[in-house]
C-alpha cells in the first residue's frame, strides 16, 4: 500500500546530514587568535623578574618552593601545610 522508497531517502539524508555535521565539528578552525600588537613607539618594557619582585622564598619540601612579598612565617607554613594537604587528597582521588 504504502512505498518505503520516500522513508528510505529520508534516513539517507539525514545519516548524510549527520555524518557532514560531524565532519564540520570535527575540522580545525582556520581562524588565529590576534596576537597583542605594539605601534612602533608605544614599546613597554619587560617585566621585572620574578625574583626580584617576589624577593623572599621558602622551601617547603623537595618540590616546592613559595616566592612571596610579605607573607608572616605563620602564613607561609600554612600555605605549606595546605598544599600537603591538597597532595595527599589529590593522591587520594587519583591512585
Amino acid at each position: 500500500m504504502f512505498s518505503s522508497l520516500p522513508i528510505k531517502r529520508a534516513c539517507l539524508s539525514f545519516t548524510s546530514a549527520c555524518s557532514l555535521l560531524t565532519l564540520l565539528g570535527c575540522a580545525p578552525t582556520t581562524a588565529q587568535k590576534p596576537v597583542a600588537f605594539t605601534p612602533p613607539g608605544h614599546w613597554l618594557p619587560a617585566p621585572a623578574p620574578e625574583n626580584s619582585v617576589l624577593v623572599n622564598y621558602h622551601r617547603c619540601n623537595a618540590a616546592w618552593a613559595i616566592r612571596h612579598q610579605s607573607l608572616t612565617d605563620q602564613q607561609v607554613q600554612q600555605a605549606c601545610d595546605m598544599m600537603a594537604e591538597n597532595e595527599i587528597k589529590f593522591h587520594a582521588l587519583f591512585p
